[in-house]
């Protein structure tokens, strides 16, 4: 036990003492024949300390009770905040103090442990004595009116709890959210704030897509050199028909045990990894990591600042309340959310946190909750009382409707509670389409509106521009209103867009003669070969088709499809195994919980009140399992505001 020591107020009034005095004695004698409710009794001890830590004077605030004990007992803690009306509002402390703390703070500051600080700017002490405000990476922390938050680095933008450049970040190209697209055979890049891509050799960038030009019919031997309708490209050059050893996977001729894009059959491609290249050998993919990266699963992390994989694949870090788990150097770190400050190893809101209320480790009494940093003993009409803290059940999105009720909220969006039900909106430059949030700029499937799906057309795929559908044509086609068609064979463009043959003449060559010429059949007037035009697979008229993000194929007279974009083929669908939820890493790996997928991992954010112990959301207030803490188990006790009671 040691003496409390506190600066000195400044000596009372002989006239507002006799008030107090006649004023105690009045409630003394009340107290006798009624209960004097009066918050001036005879006994002025064990009254609550104010919402900074302050009472009347001859009394200073026990800390580890946040009760007022009479000036002079020994009472244990860390030293009180000063006495009612600010510590040093009175320049010349009063005689007896003690000189360690015997300072002088200008109005509208507290003397903490480091002196005297003001609580609404210090962010070593946000909102009370040793609060203390977090950082993430490239940010300065910062108290803002009693609250934590962060500024970012010149140059960088704050996109939830991280900095990143918008002109650099293909997770968030352009704009928060904006995730750029992994092209096949290379990895998404962002230069400028527009997405581009960064290939892997042999491979070369011909506007957004990697192409490998010794196989490519659209690119062979080099960008925009297309091989014509039937020709296959072969080590480079335009071909009739492929090399011996090599397939012919819709007019490219590949090594089906080396190709990326067909590893081990035409149109089997391998999935690009975040932070890595894709890689064929043998007919079976698997990834190569760029520098210090490490293959974990299907993707490519750094064990070094991978909160899923920290130190070690599959090694997460466990979150905190109103924070997160940040790995730093292949260790785990906390970072606590905007508004909230650390307090040892938790995160809190001093103003309505009951294990440190006003001020780190400043408890509420049993049975009394935290509002506005005060401790008192019922909730205000409108609001109500859910696990020592006073909650609006209208419009809090951690509790709406109902104490523990959490708002669940879709990738691009944040939760809401509105009138007591949940809701959420979307982040800015996303859409609403039934309970996701999607970029409607560039979806496939919901181009420019929610269900708009851009259909692949025969012999090209498609894509979403700007919010609209545009068709790409593959190697020898031409688009012509939104269709691609062969300009040397199709009758109404032969030669070009709206140029038609007679009646009763075939185009040949973008020619209208009158007959096809021998190893070609007539389809309506197309001179086509029926065992690889997608139009015509086998037989006239029997167009291929393909899902959205897919290339139709005709080869030896079958329709197949093959992914593109960087999307693996799951079933009959071309799907992104580094955001896709259903296929996060692989096909049929989906996320717990409605989790969200980054980089080919599960990302699971817990919400307010909640932490993550081993992949799990638990709530450390009342989980006995894990009591304040991830492993603290109360066994046959009960867990109380994080605390273990009956253990």
């Amino acid at each position: 036990m040691s003496k409390r020591q506190h600066p000195q107020p400044r000596p009372a009034s002989r006239e507002s003492l006799g008030r107090a005095v006649g004023a105690a004695a009045f409630c003394w004698l009340a107290a006798t024949l009624l209960a004097c409710s009066s918050d001036l009794t005879s006994e002025l001890g064990g009254r609550a300390c104010d919402a900074q830590g302050r009472c009347l004077p001859g009394y200073v605030c026990d800390r580890d009770t946040n009760r007022c004990e009479r000036d002079g007992d020994e009472v244990d803690g860390s030293g009180g905040e000063g006495a009612l009306g600010g510590p040093g509002s009175d320049p010349e402390a009063g005689a007896g103090s003690n000189p360690a703390e015997d300072r002088s703070c200008e109005p509208g500051e507290t003397v903490c442990e480091a002196g005297c600080v003001v609580l609404a700017s210090d962010p070593d002490n946000c909102g009370g004595c040793g609060a203390t405000c977090a950082a993430p990476a490239n940010a300065e922390p910062r108290c803002d009116a009693h609250r934590c938050a962060f500024s970012c680095e010149s140059g960088l933008t704050a996109c939830g709890s991280s900095c990143v450049s918008l002109g650099e970040d293909p997770n968030h190209c352009g704009a928060c959210g904006r995730a750029c697209p992994s092209p096949t055979n290379g990895a998404a890049a962002c230069k400028n704030g527009e997405c581009a891509a960064r290939c892997a050799a042999p491979f070369v960038a011909c506007g957004d897509e990697c192409v490998d030009p010794a196989s490519d019919p659209a690119h062979c031997g080099g960008c925009a050199q297309a091989c014509a309708v039937g020709a296959v490209c072969s080590r480079g050059a335009c071909s009739s028909s492929c090399d011996a050893e090599l397939a012919n996977c819709g007019g490219a001729c590949v090594d089906l045990d080396t190709s990326t894009a067909h590893c081990g059959g035409c149109g089997e491609g391998c999935p690009n990894p975040s932070g890595g290249t894709a890689v064929c050998a043998g007919g079976s993919c698997s990834v190569r990591c760029d520098g210090e990266r490490t293959p974990c699963g299907a993707a490519c992390v750094d064990l070094a600042r991978d909160d899923a994989n920290c130190g070690a694949c599959g090694q997460s870090c466990d979150s905190a309340t109103n924070g997160q788990s940040l790995c730093s150097n292949g260790t785990c770190a906390l970072a606590c959310d905007p508004g909230f400050a650390r307090c040892g190893d938790a995160c809190v809101d001093l103003t309505r946190d009951a294990g440190h209320c006003g001020a780190c480790g400043r408890p509420c009494p049993a049975g009394e909750l935290c509002s506005e940093g005060r401790c008192i003993t019922s909730c205000p009409a409108e609001l109500e009382a859910c696990e020592g803290a006073c909650r609006d059940l209208a419009s809090d999105a951690t509790n709406c409707g109902a104490c523990g009720t959490r708002c669940p909220a879709p990738t691009g969006g944040r939760a809401v509670c509105q009138a007591g039900a949940c809701n959420f909106e979307c982040n800015p430059g996303f859409t609403r389409c039934g309970e996701r949030c999607l970029d409607a700029s560039s979806d496939p499937t919901n181009c420019g509106t929610c269900g708009e799906v851009c259909p692949a057309p025969a012999n090209g795929t498609s894509a979403c521009q700007a919010g609209a559908c545009v068709a790409r044509c593959r190697a020898g086609y031409t688009e012509c209103n939104g269709a691609c068609v062969d300009a040397n064979s199709d009758a109404r463009n032969c030669g070009g867009c709206g140029i038609a043959c007679g009646s009763g003449e075939v185009c040949q060559s973008g020619e209208c003669t009158l007959a096809c010429a021998p190893g070609t059949n007539d389809c309506g007037g197309a001179c086509v070969h029926l065992s690889q035009d997608s139009s015509h697979c086998g037989a006239c008229g029997a167009a291929c088709t393909a899902p959205a993000r897919a290339t139709p194929l005709c080869s030896a007279g079958a329709c197949s499809f093959a992914c593109q974009g960087g999307t693996l083929r799951c079933g009959s669908a071309c799907v992104d195994p580094n955001t896709d939820a259903l296929h996060c890493g692989g096909c049929g790996l989906a996320c717990p919980g409605g989790a969200a997928c980054r980089a080919g991992v599960c990302d699971i954010r817990c919400g307010l009140g909640e932490i993550r112990c081993k992949n799990q959301c638990v709530r450390p207030l009342s989980d006995k399992q894990n009591c304040g803490t991830c492993g603290n188990n109360c066994m046959s006790g009960t867990c109380v505001f994080g605390v273990c009671i009956g253990r």
